[in-house]
């Protein structure tokens, strides 16, 4: 199969087409599953705009730059109604979206990788219904941006758009691990300082107290594990909700989820030791992402978007990715099986989890590989391991 090319206005089109048929697919769902967090985004907007201060005066989970795609959909006519905001949340990731788009056919452009547009709109695409409602488009956008001014030398730029998506998730401050293999250590300490300050604010007492965490999250490795074996023998589930849903269970579970994360880090040492190159550069920044969400407390279903793009790198990973991010549409709209113990719908989340680690792991064994181990399409080899 050849190498396609799609311009920016091809991009744009296929982009908006699908985002408008995902808004179509996420309203034919009465009880708002897919759109559900406009609810909460607007509710939160709706005290900002009362004149309260999130951290102080009010409960708000999420770190500051996240307010960004929020008040922006409130303000173009989301205040109006949760219907409104709804729409405009999903405009407003539209947007945001299609940018995302164009920003890769950059970096494709850069790294000198064959149909990494392309292969990112095929993953992607199953993502819409729900992602157009979430915030994380926006984080995604910002951490590429970080990457694209990098490639181009641009430091101090990369430092704050690299830094302000740090403050807004966290992970878009593991390209920093990049910047010190490049040499660039002064820039890597700084994208590091946006980094520390995004998991001091994650793990301060407001910022604790708004997510109330009361277990092991149920869409992690151990906490998808635990409510299946729960399932198959007819026992209680032992679930809680309070922010998201999580599963009780013995304290090692979140040791669990870290060990794998581990795993999944450890593969991509090597990596971090090889010499610099760009696109195995890129492969280690989706190692290093697929890790820390593993090893994460907290797996919310968007993040398989932080990871989307760098598996995207060539056809493998993306033939891995596909099925990552279209059972978590599938999961997402039967929620309500989670609560009922439904076997098949607790088996497909592991199967998930499993999946999205091999995609971290393969990402981490070929961003150390040589050139000579990678095949035409710049995919690890099996001769040299690849699997």
């Amino acid at each position: 199969m050849g190498t396609v090319r799609v311009s920016r206005v091809k991009v744009t089109v296929l982009l908006v087409v699908a985002s408008a048929v995902a808004v179509y697919f996420a309203a034919a769902f009465p009880d708002a599953v897919l759109a559900g967090d406009a609810l909460n985004y607007r509710g939160l907007m709706a005290e900002i705009f009362s004149g309260k201060i999130p951290y102080l005066d009010m409960q708000f989970p999420h770190l500051p730059l996240m307010l960004v795609p929020m008040t922006v959909a409130w303000l173009i006519g989301g205040s109006q109604d949760l219907q409104s905001y709804a729409f405009a949340l999903a405009g407003v990731s539209t947007v945001i979206v299609v940018a995302t788009g164009l920003v890769i056919r950059r970096i494709e452009k850069g790294l000198a990788i064959d149909d990494l547009t392309v292969r990112w709109i095929l993953v992607t695409v199953p993502l819409l219904p729900f992602l157009l409602f979430r915030n994380d488009t926006w984080v995604v956008l910002l951490a590429l941006c970080g990457i694209l001014l990098a490639m181009n030398g641009k430091k101090v730029a990369s430092i704050l758009v690299l830094g302000a998506g740090s403050l807004a998730k966290g992970w878009p401050g593991l390209w920093g691990v990049v910047e010190w293999k490049r040499g660039n250590r002064w820039v890597a300490v700084a994208v590091g300082a946006f980094t520390l300050a995004s998991f001091a604010i994650l793990l301060s007492p407001p910022l604790q107290a708004a997510q109330d965490p009361r277990g092991t999250h149920t869409e992690t490795l151990a906490g998808s594990v635990t409510g299946l074996v729960r399932s198959l023998d007819g026992s209680d589930l032992r679930l809680e909700r309070s922010s998201a849903v999580y599963i009780d269970g013995p304290w090692w579970l979140l040791a669990v989820n870290v060990a794998f994360g581990g795993l999944i880090g450890l593969s991509a040492w090597r990596g971090m030791r090889s010499s610099f190159d760009w696109t195995r550069s890129w492969r280690l920044m989706g190692a290093l992402t697929a890790a820390l969400i593993i090893a994460s407390p907290f797996f919310s279903t968007q993040y398989v978007a932080w990871l989307s793009p760098f598996a995207a790198v060539d056809r493998r990973a993306t033939m891995m990715m596909l099925p990552v991010n279209t059972f978590s549409l599938i999961l997402l709209t039967s929620w309500h099986q989670m609560f009922e113990g439904t076997r098949w719908w607790w088996a497909l989340l592991v199967l998930r989890n499993v999946l999205f680690i091999m995609v971290g792991l393969y990402l981490a064994r070929s961003s150390g590989a040589s050139a000579s181990s990678l095949d035409d399409r710049g995919r690890l080899s099996i001769a040299a391991g690849g699997g």
